[in-house]
């Protein structure tokens, strides 16, 4: 027997307005691909508002962030927002020196059910090299959703299983995670303990299968296009067009040829071992 849920609407806004994406495109790109979630783009909060960093002249403190996008005019009309800045953020409070070990990707009050998600360049740095910043979002997002609708912070383990609540103390851990992008056995179970159905389960899998996805410069098509060999025969295929364009049977032996040798290179990089 089918299972049905209410449609969950999440607010995502621009938090300081020096995103290098479109959160538009990102919110289409989500509803396309799923109906258990509602998401929109809300208007942004301004950098001014935000005021100077609180620590090292460089890292905001969540808890004074979250408080800011709390006072947001169109929160109540949502279930859950999610702010995606481009500032560091940390919840580190002691000024120990340790400048490198105090970046979150990602956190949340779910009192308030607002979250806040950073794609600042020291975070990024993290991500796998064949993820884009939308599915690096992406994947926080959902993590995030799923705290809220649980209500529980305790989903997150210290212990690494290429899962989506691996908590990623060791940040090195971050792009394998995403890599799998996946929900552990042990994580399922809590969700569903949690009031998690299985049609929401499924469709954050449905999400999730969408940051596995190879895309970017590491995608076979962007390789194929992208390869020495492939521009070489491209080359030939246009000098031998532009000079035999009178001769209409060699064409097509030339035409077959390129598209054999494309399509091998093709072949190639998709069977190739990634990394």
């Amino acid at each position: 027997m089918m299972e049905f849920i209410d449609m969950v609407k999440v607010a995502l806004v621009d938090v300081g307005e020096h995103l290098p994406i479109r959160l538009g495109t990102l919110v289409d790109t989500l509803n396309f691909m799923q109906s258990a979630y509602l998401f929109c783009e809300i208007s942004s909060v301004p950098c001014d508002v935000l005021g100077e960093p609180d620590l090292h002249f460089q890292w905001y403190y969540i808890d004074r962030l979250i408080p800011i996008l709390a006072t947001h005019h169109e929160k109540s009309s949502y279930d859950i927002l999610v702010g995606i800045t481009h500032v560091r953020i940390t919840r580190e409070m002691q000024d120990d020196g340790d400048i490198y070990n105090k970046d979150y990707f990602s956190d949340s009050e779910i009192k308030d059910k607002i979250s806040l998600i950073t794609i600042n360049h020291n975070v990024l740095a993290f991500n796998s090299k064949r993820k884009t910043i939308d599915q690096y979002i992406v994947f926080c997002l959902m993590s995030e959703i799923l705290i809220h609708r649980t209500k529980n912070k305790g989903l997150y383990h210290a212990i690494s299983k290429l899962c989506l609540f691996d908590e990623c103390i060791d940040r090195a851990s971050f792009a394998p995670s995403i890599e799998q992008s996946q929900i552990c056995i042990g994580c399922r179970a809590n969700l569903k303990q949690g009031g998690i159905s299985n049609t929401e389960i499924i469709t954050v899998e449905k999400i999730l299968s969408w940051c596995r996805k190879v895309t970017g410069t590491h995608s076979t098509f962007a390789k194929t296009f992208n390869d020495p060999v492939t521009s070489l025969v491209f080359g030939v295929f246009l000098g031998w067009l532009s000079q035999n364009f009178i001769s209409p049977g060699r064409f097509v032996y030339v035409t077959f040829a390129s598209i054999a040798i494309v399509a091998g290179i093709f072949l190639f990089h998709s069977k190739a071992p990634r990394h």
